[in-house]
């Protein structure tokens, strides 16, 4: 209904699209409708939620329930791995993106998407948001990462940044490379 929203959705969607590899195997966590899901050929989706699991294995997508803390795959499957506006919906803590560490061969590339919480644009937007659609959004955020933290992240999981996009500095999306499992 709002046509920033859909402007913002299309492009945190594209973000990760140019980033990606369509062609490795690449495991989406957090799927949840599945636009991504449905734009990677080679691609297995993941989400707690089992509705849009549902939805897109009617569309001959491959799909598991699970969450990324536990992740139902063997290790050094996939060769690139999507987050994309998940790692908010979780807390904070030490060794959060082993297990996708776990699952990516050697490396291998993580895609994260996540609002920049520091951004003046985005702390206007989400005020402007919420007084216009307050029961709008159904997720709450768990943690707030701005680039600096994001990047902090990924650097002591052994990642390492080889490129980013964002819409007005306010959501972003990096791709990282893998460069240590620490096994």
């Amino acid at each position: 209904i709002i046509p920033l929203q859909r402007y913002w959705h299309r492009r945190r969607v594209q973000h990760v699209l140019d980033l990606a590899n369509r062609a490795d195997f690449t495991l989406d966590i957090g799927c949840g409708g599945g636009r991504i899901a449905r734009s990677i050929p080679n691609l297995v989706a993941l989400d707690v939620s089992r509705a849009p699991l549902r939805f897109l294995r009617f569309n001959g997508i491959l799909v598991t329930a699970g969450n990324m803390l536990s992740l139902p795959f063997q290790s050094n499957v996939f060769d690139q791995v999507i987050l994309s506006q998940v790692i908010e919906q979780l807390p904070k803590q030490a060794g959060l993106l082993e297990e996708v560490k776990r699952v990516l061969k050697p490396g291998g590339t993580l895609i994260v998407g996540n609002p920049d919480e520091s951004s003046l644009v985005w702390r206007v937007l989400w005020r402007i948001y919420k007084l216009v659609l307050p029961y709008a959004n159904g997720h709450s955020r768990v943690s707030c990462y701005d680039r600096t933290s994001l990047l902090s992240l990924l650097a002591s999981s052994g990642f390492e940044l080889v490129n980013e996009k964002s819409i007005f500095g306010a959501d972003r999306t990096y791709k990282a490379i893998l460069k240590n499992k620490f096994h």
